[in-house]
């Protein structure tokens, strides 16, 4: 372990031994605040998580553990940036594997307890399922999901995975990006494609841990991971009990799957709503809508919205199938900017109802805007 200190906080580069998989190593990032005061038991501490053909430090993620008033762990999963092992595209239990050796790692010699967990995209999809399997997951109370997928089998509509896109002469696709400022080339094949169709993300609906109290964040220009699944999340973590966790949902008007137009609304959002105290929390809808108030829609109302975020979406869905079957280009909408996407994708009708639709006012935490200002001072309610 290597670290340097900045100011009231240490900063630690950590390799763990993977427990379960012989010559495999998870590199992390360990954030330790100086300044806080020592608690009775194990030292509560975040997880950020990062998503696929990513890494610990990718987008937004070193920013959020720089402003969280609490310790963070961000770590690189198997076969990613610095961490050892063999990716794969389909490797979900894999990576569930890993969030389990750092678990159990921070939680050796009673150090830490993971009180939250942040994570985005496919990072998302294997915290859900470690926290509805693993018997570690009641030590976390509080977990934020940022645009993961629900339907799995929406994966065959991805651009780049139609059979004439396959590698000349062989049974698999590459995949490209730059990582970290280096290239990187991937293997998929049709058979990881198809496993990753049939990973169970409805697990949630009967075994999701009811103390945990859950914030879903999407972004209404998302095309790759549209908000219908956010609000699946939402709806199938609503239904835990009313003396159970809370389920909030907060859409994101101009947003894609990276949040790349304002990376900095993530970290607003997250702290806004973990400097809500648990008990004063609800299971409702925030929507973050120009020339809007941005407000708590609770019931009836909240409900109203997600139907027709849903019905509009829904229809954005169609309209792409249809396309792709008349030979409309399929890479077209992953190169368009999140101002062109919201605009060729408009959700007209939630404006409308903002401005129209009662619903309960709660003067202690109704503007985000105004949490977003307000001293994290009760060190999460996370006791």
């Amino acid at each position: 372990m290597s670290n340097w200190r900045a100011p009231n906080r240490i900063t630690s580069r950590v390799v763990i031994p993977h427990p379960d998989e012989p010559g495999v190593e998870l590199v992390g990032t360990l954030e330790q605040l100086v300044d806080l005061p020592t608690p009775a038991g194990p030292r509560p501490i975040a997880l950020i998580l990062h998503g696929v053909m990513g890494h610990k430090d990718y987008l937004w993620q070193k920013t959020l553990a720089h402003s969280l008033p609490l310790d963070s762990f961000r770590f690189d999963f198997r076969g990613n940036h610095e961490s050892g092992g063999r990716w794969n595209y389909a490797g979900f239990l894999d990576e569930v594997r890993d969030l389990e050796a750092v678990v159990r790692y921070l939680n050796a010699g009673s150090r830490y307890r993971v009180a939250l967990i942040v994570a985005h995209s496919r990072g998302s999809i294997g915290a859900f399922h470690w926290l509805c399997t693993s018997p570690l997951a009641g030590q976390v109370s509080a977990y934020v999901n940022i645009t993961a997928r629900f339907r799995m089998d929406k994966v065959y509509n991805k651009a780049g995975f139609a059979p004439e896109d396959r590698v000349p002469g062989q049974d698999y696709f590459e995949w490209k990006e730059v990582v970290a400022r280096k290239p990187r080339v991937e293997r998929v094949y049709q058979s990881d494609i198809d496993t990753f169709a049939k990973w169970q993300s409805d697990i949630v609906e009967h075994a999701f841990p009811k103390h945990i109290h859950v914030l879903t964040l999407h972004g209404l220009a998302d095309d790759l991971v549209f908000p219908t699944d956010a609000v699946l999340y939402y709806r199938a973590l609503s239904n835990r009990g009313s003396d159970r966790g809370t389920s909030t949902i907060y859409l994101v008007h101009g947003a894609n799957h990276n949040f790349q137009n304002d990376r900095n609304v993530i970290v607003r959002a997250v702290l806004g709503w973990l400097d809500i105290p648990r008990s004063q929390r609800q299971t409702g809808v925030f929507l973050d809508v120009p020339s809007q108030q941005t407000s708590l829609l609770t019931g009836l109302a909240g409900e109203v919205v997600l139907d027709d975020v849903v019905e509009s979406f829904s229809r954005i869905e169609r309209e792409k199938m249809a396309q792709a079957e008349h030979g409309a280009d399929r890479h077209a909408h992953f190169s368009q900017s999140p101002r062109q996407a919201v605009t060729r994708h408009p959700v007209p009708l939630l404006s409308f109802f903002l401005a129209t639709t009662p619903y309960r006012h709660h003067n202690q935490h109704c503007t985000l805007l105004n949490i977003f200002h307000l001293p994290l001072s009760r060190y999460l309610g996370l006791s």
